[in-house]
């Protein structure tokens, strides 16, 4: 395991309709830290720590497990000592549908070596609602397990999708652990967009798709799950804005005007899908909503669960 606090620029993906994906934050987070370099204060508040596992694929299920946990205690380790609190990671797992025995795959091995880690973090599962940070994991096709964390100053406020059941309390259908992360954070400090202040209210977006509840909806149907997933970005940020105590519009428009509101108020996403027929309809309907305000990546990845098509993350301003 290695870990760094820097990386390469990102490339400039957002011209692309579907590109392979390098197991990197997205272009904002890391030309974001670029920029802190230059910045002795920002560099202060902000930090980008990254851990990996450069073995993954030849672990058996128990160490792979341990492997995870570790890597999380390092990167917990690092941020501590720098006084900085997690926000939002990033996580890349090589082979992620990969049988490792006894009925589970990869990313479910991943998911028990990152609770363990998380608990010994974050406090016990009770506390989750209020300490664990938004997170993404998508497959790739081979290299290192790769984990990325953001942390800041201030400890974040995580958020939850009202149309969701949170994902660390998923039942056993998912893995013997569930997977950690809060759907959202809110957080302060990041780069002002125009017309809005230093300090406004930012919300970090983690992976998103087409899931209700616990369950999957609109199985290998791209066009339907796309849509699923918009509607739970725009309830994400209106869950949000109600913890935040702002408009549902943002510009107290009525309730009849948050899904546009919703999509006008991200300026960063990527989209990650899995099959190349797929990506110009995809292209088409997340630009179409979101192309006004928003720089779109779009890469190739897997997803956590097989029967899910398309996943979406970013950086929404409240």
């Amino acid at each position: 395991m290695s870990i760094s606090s820097t990386g390469p620029p990102a490339d400039d993906r957002s011209r692309a309709v579907l590109a392979a994906l390098a197991p990197e934050p997205p272009a904002w987070a890391v030309e974001h830290f670029a920029d802190a370099l230059r910045d002795r204060s920002a560099l202060d508040a902000w930090r980008l720590v990254s851990a990996e596992i450069p073995d993954c694929a030849a672990l058996d299920a128990a160490t792979l497990e341990r492997a995870v946990g570790d890597a999380y205690r390092t990167i917990a380790e690092s941020l501590r000592a720098s006084g900085h609190h997690p926000v939002r990671f990033w996580n890349f797992v090589p082979g992620i549908h990969a049988d490792m025995g006894g009925g589970l795959d990869r990313y479910m091995v991943f998911n028990a070596g990152r609770y363990t880690a998380f608990e010994e973090w974050f406090g016990q599962a009770a506390l989750f609602t209020r300490t664990v940070p938004t997170a993404s994991a998508v497959g790739i096709a081979s290299g290192s397990l790769a984990i990325h964390a953001l942390g800041g100053r201030d400890a974040g406020l995580p958020v939850e999708n009202p149309r969701q059941v949170p994902a660390y309390r998923y039942s056993a259908r998912y893995g013997p652990m569930p997977p950690c992360f809060a759907r959202g954070t809110i957080v302060r400090g990041l780069p002002a967009d125009p017309g809005n202040g230093a300090d406004a209210a930012r919300l970090l977006v983690g992976g998103t798709a087409s899931i209700v509840g616990e369950n999957s909806l609109h199985e290998r149907d791209a066009r339907q799950q796309a849509l699923e997933t918009f509607e739970n970005l725009a309830e994400l940020v209106a869950a949000a804005r109600r913890q935040t105590r702002l408009p549902i519009g943002g510009d107290g428009a009525g309730s009849h005007d948050a899904p546009r509101a919703a999509f006008d108020a991200f300026t960063e996403l990527r989209v990650y899908v899995v099959r190349d027929a797929d990506a110009p309809l995809l292209r088409e309907m997340v630009t179409e909503r979101f192309g006004r305000t928003a720089r779109i990546e779009f890469a190739q990845a897997d997803l956590c669960r097989r029967e899910l098509l398309v996943e979406i993350e970013g950086l929404a301003t409240l």
